[in-house]
């Protein structure tokens, strides 16, 4: 189908950069909300800021990133 596209001239960079910026839009969105919810651990007290470099925060990061790209990439369908 996208070999369609191509075809027509234009169309296939105006839908190349329509996927390009909801790809950034859903990543940007997920790395944001990791970022916010990691903070707010941190001012909670469940995260010191010496542990940010710790394995198990590290984890918890990828964890709360995959969740927040499933959120995200819901929202951009």
């Amino acid at each position: 189908m996208s070999n369609i596209f191509k075809m027509i001239p234009g169309v296939g960079t105006i839908a190349g950069g329509a996927i390009s910026a909801a790809t950034a839009a859903t990543l940007t969105t997920a790395l944001g909300e990791t970022y916010i919810v990691i903070l707010g651990q941190i001012a909670k007290g469940k995260i010191s800021l010496a542990d940010l470099s710790t394995k198990k925060v590290q984890r918890e990061m990828q964890h709360e990133f995959k969740a927040q790209m499933k959120k995200a990439s819901k929202l951009a369908i």
